[in-house]
């Protein structure tokens, strides 16, 4: 509708300026100076909606942001589970699956944020409850793949994004790691030099996202949980959703993560540790309205070598 109001309001400003101007060059600047007597032809009410008209069409492009190719379901998604670095999706199968994981010390969080096991266990369009991960390792892709089919069909809005999370948008080195029988562990981005050092072999070309705008790209208040493990891309990410107010109650409530004793700190002031983390975040400025992203101190390694055989039976 907006699309085809937005061409309405530019034909009549072509024809009226061809009815002034019938002799108009074709040149580019003729072109340029044409287009704006077009534009004052207009009356002073169609040239405010077509501003508006405008507006509004750079704000929709926004907020599905650039190219992340949401699933169609999401502004469904009264709460979101946010896990910033899945691997191989033990920790959202742990939101819908906890009978499977009794041990994993995530579950009363899970219960606390998103209600208790019947109700996750509920079809999304009933609970309201979505899962959005990040995993960039191309060996990861197919899996996480089968698992969110899998959990369609039981109902379950899952999906995985093959992006790593980051600061910017743009293209980084991935190391893959190479191990498959330690699921990849400390597969990460690197840095320039740490390129150098790696074999060609276990290096990938992924998309690096900005995760600020990504969570602002998110229905409002929508995220319910972060969980962050991105080996040592948490402190560029981290500082960079510190510069655009993202880590505050009305974006991201509560979340935890893993602080490693590596990674680019170019923009991030502390050290390398999850106490300066903490400092970090009590400093985050939010509104009156809000509070700061509350950090727990979970650190749930449970089933980390779970056999990643998805037990999903045929009902929903």
């Amino acid at each position: 509708m907006l699309n085809r109001r937005l061409l309405q309001l530019l034909g009549l400003a072509v024809a009226a300026a061809s009815a002034a101007s019938p002799q108009a060059s074709c040149s580019d600047h003729a072109g340029a100076a044409s287009a704006s007597s077009a534009l004052l032809q207009l009356s002073t009410q169609q040239q405010q909606e077509l501003l508006t008209v405008s507006q509004v069409q750079d704000t929709s492009k926004d907020q599905q942001g650039p190219g992340y190719e949401h699933p169609a379901w999401l502004q469904a998604c009264k709460t979101i589970y946010l896990d910033v670095g899945s691997n191989i999706g033990v920790m959202v199968r742990k939101l819908y699956e906890p009978e499977s994981y009794p041990e994993a010390t995530a579950l009363p969080l899970f219960s606390s944020r998103f209600g208790p096991p019947n109700l996750r266990g509920l079809p999304s369009n009933v609970s309201g409850i979505c899962a959005l991960g990040f995993e960039p390792n191309p060996h990861r892709t197919s899996h996480l793949a089968e698992l969110a089919s899998n959990y369609s069909s039981k109902g379950w809005h899952v999906h995985f994004y093959p992006f790593a999370a980051w600061s910017g948008e743009g293209t980084m080195q991935f190391n893959i790691q190479n191990k498959p029988e330690r699921a990849d562990w400390g597969a990460k981005l690197v840095d320039k030099s740490a390129e150098l050092s790696s074999t060609v072999e276990d290096l990938v070309s992924v998309r690096s996202i900005d995760l600020a705008a990504f969570v602002k790209s998110l229905p409002a208040q929508s995220v319910g949980l972060m969980k962050m493990d991105i080996e040592g891309a948490e402190y560029e990410t981290l500082a960079h959703m510190l510069e655009k107010d993202v880590l505050c109650s009305d974006f991201i409530p509560e979340m935890f993560m893993e602080a490693h004793g590596w990674g680019d700190i170019s923009h991030w002031t502390g050290s390398r540790t999850f106490e300066a983390v903490a400092e970090a975040l009590s400093s985050a400025s939010c509104s009156a309205e809000t509070q700061r992203t509350k950090l727990n101190s979970l650190d749930d390694e449970t089933y980390l070598m779970d056999d990643g055989v998805i037990k999903v039976d045929d009902e929903k």
